[in-house]
């Protein structure tokens, strides 16, 4: 695949440095997918993960692991703007584990998607799915947050475990450019947080390849 790197891994491999696409727990193994890597305004690097999953590890200070390794604490939570979770953590890369075919794919850049765009979604329960984005900037209502603000549904299949996930499309040459992440379902579609809420919520910038 143009651009892609033939890997002999899965999602729930040990993964070090850490990319978008796998597969993250909290206590007892309950499972989540990794967002994408990112920095902060003070320059420490890190990973963007479900805001929700983040508060079913404990909220701030909740210990996350990988191949049941820890691999940092729940930095920040969003929650108006985004469902999305900051992890401080120094070993990470700028890569998306793209499908099952174990192809990964450098991020590139990130933008919220437009209405009627197709977009991607990989997800460590459901693998790659892709859709068409339905609505964009709209109020939803949050189980965890109770109101999230400026959300984005698209028609892109979804299950339990693929909170967190990157949506995102790829360019020409094979990269990504990162439009969200995956927060659950929302009247019958996928809902994600765009990338411009969770940026907004969580004061980082994806890192790029």
């Amino acid at each position: 695949m143009p651009g892609g790197e033939d890997i002999e891994e899965s999602r729930s491999s040990y993964w070090r440095p850490l990319i978008g696409g796998i597969k993250i727990t909290r206590i007892l193994n309950v499972g989540s997918t990794l967002s994408f890597a990112a920095v902060d305004d003070n320059g420490n690097e890190g990973y963007v993960m479900s805001g929700h999953a983040a508060l079913n590890a404990g909220g701030i200070g909740g210990n996350i692991y990988q191949y049941l390794l820890p691999v940092g604490d729940v930095t920040d939570i969003g929650g108006y703007y985004s469902d999305a979770a900051w992890v401080e953590y120094s070993n990470v890369d700028p890569s998306i584990y793209y499908t099952d075919s174990n192809v990964v794919k450098d991020v590139y850049d990130q933008t919220d998607p437009l209405l009627g765009s197709m977009v991607y979604k990989s997800g460590k329960e459901s693998g790659l799915t892709s859709g068409v984005v339905t609505a964009k900037y709209q109020t939803q209502p949050s189980q965890s947050f109770g109101t999230l603000y400026k959300q984005f549904s698209a028609t892109y299949n979804s299950d339990d475990g693929d909170s967190g996930g990157p949506v995102f499309i790829t360019t020409p040459t094979g990269k990504v450019v990162l439009h969200g992440v995956h927060r659950g379902r929302y009247n019958g579609y996928a809902s994600f947080s765009p990338i411009s809420g969770v940026m907004n919520d969580l004061d980082v910038t994806p890192i790029h390849a």
